[in-house]
């Protein structure tokens, strides 16, 4: 199996950088996650990091709103496992 290894930096809309006080509007935190693209929608880009030979699986997937994602760039590697 291929898959590309991207950097994808993005807005985390369930985090915010300090407090929000009287809910007026913050600074939204800045993502960066690096992995590979194992599903992409309209909707939704999910990015797998660590893989676990012994479960064929990644352990760890990042769900990303594809509306949040601020620049995809493509790494070099060959993506095989």
């Amino acid at each position: 199996m291929k898959q590309k290894l991207v950097c994808v930096r993005w807005e985390d809309a369930s985090q915010t950088q300090g407090p929000i006080p009287g809910g007026s509007k913050t600074t939204p935190l800045i993502l960066e996650t690096v992995g590979f693209v194992v599903y992409r929608s309209k909707r939704m880009l999910r990015v797998g990091q660590q893989w676990c030979e012994e479960y064929d699986e990644f352990r760890h997937v990042t769900n990303i709103p594809v509306k949040y994602i601020t620049r995809i760039r493509k790494l070099t590697g060959n993506g095989k496992r």
